[in-house]
């Protein structure tokens, strides 16, 4: 995904609705599209506070849930934390594998007419969501888990 073309995106829709655009809601957006891993509150809020120091966490939950309903977001449980990640406009075949230690996403398209699992006859697929949790190779490599293959 286009980090760029993906804040602009957001932010037109923002504008097209009604609703400010900010300082605050362009730099949270940017950063979630621009992570290689899904974020928590605390990690956005953290990254935020250097450039925003009046920054309340309220102010970050509030956008995040505002981000949610307007579709630009989605969270995942990882652990037992809650993450964000950005949606792209166009939900493309997409598996993607989350390191469970450094929480790096690793994206692979795949066709969803020609799945590895099992799919019943009686049923059409109209939208997907992947996830698949484990260690890639460099957290492997570091010996805090089993090898990659």
């Amino acid at each position: 995904m286009n980090a760029r073309k993906y804040v602009d995106r957001c932010l037109m829709e923002l504008f097209n609705n009604g609703m400010r655009v900010t300082e605050q809601r362009k730099r949270m957006l940017s950063l979630v599209a621009n992570s290689k891993h899904p974020q928590t509150a605390m990690e956005l809020y953290r990254k935020m506070k250097r450039t925003f120091p009046g920054l309340s966490y309220e102010t970050i939950y509030l956008n995040l849930k505002l981000f949610m309903d307007l579709r630009f977001i989605e969270t995942i449980l990882l652990g037992n934390e809650v993450r964000y990640r950005a949606l792209p406009a166009v939900h493309a075949p997409l598996v993607q594998y989350i390191c469970m230690d450094c929480k790096k996403a690793i994206q692979v398209s795949f066709d969803p007419s020609h799945p590895a699992f099992p799919m019943p006859e009686q049923f059409k697929s109209v939208n997907y969501k992947l996830d698949i949790f484990g260690y890639c190779r460099d957290c492997c490599d570091r010996g805090g888990s089993p090898a990659v293959q």
